[in-house]
């Protein structure tokens, strides 16, 4: 309801709530109120209505003159400039984006008193678990897992560009071909020229292919028997 008289132009509702919240606004250091009796006072300076403006000024926002004395004599200026000003300075405050900022002052404050998040709690669910799993190989096109949801460039890999990289004490090795972690239950084999993949991936690859394994990084071709085992310690 509130939100709704705000986009039709008015602060009626918006500054009844103010009133009703006051000493909550005040424990926040809320600035709504303020920001609201600003725009009324625009609303009066807009149509010309200088005495009216004045009366305004001196009942609503004068008890706001000690922490927001600039605004207030910007806003005062427009008495002199007019609403057909072609100065910026005050084209901006005659905007009407300024009724879409005081939605978002409204959503703040109402957020702050009843501890309410500012974004959804999906959000900072992603933010967590993508955090969690990027690391600095990420932006390496070789290091792409297909299990990894940071590596769907369509998907989840495109939110994860906002987040910061994790911190990790120690390492989780994870298998390029299979997207799984290697452990002592499945141990890393490494190809003669350095190339490391699970046990179980490159058992699988052997068994279709007559004991061959390939490396996917280059293309070497060697026996499943030839390869060496890495001891992870």
């Amino acid at each position: 309801r509130i939100e709704n008289a705000l986009r039709s132009k008015s602060a009626t509702e918006a500054l009844a709530w103010c009133s009703d919240n006051k000493n909550a606004l005040r424990k926040n250091k809320s600035t709504l109120e303020f920001e609201l009796r600003l725009q009324e006072f625009i609303e009066l300076a807009r149509v010309k209505k200088e005495v009216e403006a004045l009366t305004y000024w001196a009942k609503h926002l004068k008890p706001w003159e000690e922490t927001h004395l600039d605004r207030m004599e910007q806003v005062t200026a427009l008495l002199i400039m007019g609403p057909m000003t072609k100065c910026k300075r005050y084209q901006k405050l005659l905007s009407d984006t300024r009724w879409t900022l005081l939605i978002t002052y409204f959503r703040k404050a109402i957020y702050q008193i009843h501890a309410l998040p500012t974004e959804p709690l999906l959000y900072y669910a992603l933010s967590a678990g993508l955090t969690s799993l990027k690391v600095h190989s990420c932006s390496e096109k070789s290091s792409f897992n297909v299990n990894c949801p940071l590596c769907d460039e369509q998907g989840l890999g495109v939110l994860a560009q906002e987040v910061p990289f994790s911190h990790h004490a120690n390492s989780t090795i994870v298998c390029r071909l299979s997207g799984q972690i290697m452990n002592e239950d499945n141990p890393p084999m490494a190809f003669s020229n350095g190339s490391v993949y699970s046990l179980k991936a490159l058992k699988e690859m052997a068994d279709k292919n007559d004991g061959k394994v390939n490396c996917q990084r280059t293309g070497l071709e060697q026996d499943f028997t030839t390869l060496s085992k890495v001891f992870i310690s």
